[in-house]
């Protein structure tokens, strides 16, 4: 997946947010984190708007996507 990092912090808080995740290669992103075990609500797929992306939720239900152009 490359030299990427990402730093979560529990909180009390309820809210949730949207990050979008530039990738070089989304299918090797999904595969990596399926095998870490993420919450993958939606598949790796071509967009009508020119990206490939898919969409991971954290336990917090913020929303990940991960994406690249097309």
């Amino acid at each position: 997946m490359g030299n990427v990092r990402f730093f979560f912090r529990e909180s009390t808080r309820s809210q949730t947010s949207t990050f979008w995740v530039f990738c070089d290669d989304v299918d090797e992103a999904y595969t990596d984190l399926i095998e870490r075990g993420a919450d993958i609500r939606e598949q790796p797929e071509d967009k009508p708007w020119g990206l490939r992306q898919f969409t991971v939720h954290d336990l917090f239900e913020n929303q990940f996507y991960f994406f690249h152009d097309l």
